[in-house]
């Protein structure tokens, strides 16, 4: 067995239970701006009184975005959409530097393949059915 007490000298857990608020619901461009603990159930009770729906509906209220997104989250109606983070068309980020950042799709996937082990923390997520 290989000896990892110094990963535990280092670790420090950071308390995300408050990351839990839907932001704004965008009726117009589709789009729903929330923090990365906001589970299924919550965006569907607010969403469907609106006549609205997650692009990609996963099966357990219970899920959360951050969980979605990291996981891919499929669901029955992924054939059309794709995978949940698919349909995610921005994501706040801070990074270990102590910034905030906003990326697009695009500078996500560039900046995690070149990240060469830059830690960050999903802040925030938009998303909408047509992206």
């Amino acid at each position: 067995m290989r000896n990892v007490d110094y990963k535990m000298a280092h670790l420090f857990q950071v308390d995300l239970s408050t990351f839990c608020n839907i932001l704004e619901i965008d009726k117009e461009q589709m789009i729903a701006r929330v923090e990365p603990v906001v589970t299924k159930g919550q965006i569907t009770h607010i969403t469907v009184p609106m006549n609205l729906s997650l692009a990609v509906v996963a099966d357990l209220d219970d899920l959360t975005i951050f969980g979605l997104i990291n996981g891919n989250g499929i669901a029955g109606n992924s054939h059309i959409y794709g995978l949940f983070s698919y349909t995610v068309v921005a994501y706040e980020k801070v990074l270990a530097v102590a910034l905030l950042e906003l990326q697009t799709m695009m500078n996500v996937l560039i900046s995690s393949m070149l990240s060469l082990g830059l830690k960050e923390l999903l802040a925030g997520a938009e998303g909408g059915p047509d992206h």
